[in-house]
């Protein structure tokens, strides 16, 4: 395949997959819609920017699948609760991180910081993705109850396509097949994206 064509999929499938269009109805589906389009768009716009050589795949790495049972439904069955097994901690983690900043975080502060009249909020909002954003599942109780607080739309979606894109096991399974280089210019273009299509549909809307 392609360089280009693999670091359009590469980006599009880190930023958006079924999970993470089912969690995120909880904050509307304008937010929806907006994650699906942003996604496709990070995908086109990387598959212009990262091509000629860009992965290097170890030769270690192959296509085999623990989860590839021959019966449909029992592979099926079987990814489900790898998927719940995985996701349920990290669902406990981030109802209790907003129960945190909803007992000591007051309202006001998070409307000024990461609310439509701050400037910087998408800036900010791209900054906190890093470190608080555990998985798509975690992150949603902890961006409604911004949202509730003041938080702009455009400021969600920055925070949640960083965090995404930037959590610690994407960027360490991206490492194995980008050389440092490389892996600095996807983050620094994740921030760009964010950040930018953020101002954007903040304009728009």
């Amino acid at each position: 395949m392609r360089d280009d064509v693999l670091s359009s999929f590469v980006v599009s499938s880190i930023l958006l997959n079924l999970q993470l269009i089912f969690y995120p109805f909880a904050l509307g589906g304008e937010i929806v819609v907006l994650r699906i389009i942003l996604s496709f768009l990070a995908g086109i716009l990387a598959g212009y920017l990262f091509k000629n050589d860009f992965f290097t795949f170890p030769s270690y790495l192959n296509s085999s699948d623990r989860d590839l049972d021959p019966n449909m439904v029992l592979r099926y069955l079987k990814n489900v609760w790898r998927n719940l097994k995985i996701s349920f901690p990290y669902l406990v983690i981030g109802i209790a991180l907003s129960a945190l900043f909803q007992r000591y975080m007051p309202s006001t502060l998070v409307e000024d910081l990461l609310g439509e009249e701050s400037h910087f909020a998408v800036i900010l909002s791209s900054a906190l993705g890093v470190p608080l954003y555990a998985c798509g599942g975690a992150v949603i109780p902890l961006t409604q109850l911004w949202i509730y607080q003041g938080m702009g739309k455009e400021s969600a979606l920055a925070f949640m396509n960083v965090g995404q894109a930037l959590r610690l096991t994407n960027i360490s399974a991206l490492k194995m097949a980008l050389s440092m280089k490389k892996l600095l210019l996807f983050i620094l273009f994740i921030f760009a994206f964010s950040i930018g299509s953020g101002y954007l549909v903040d304009i728009l809307l």
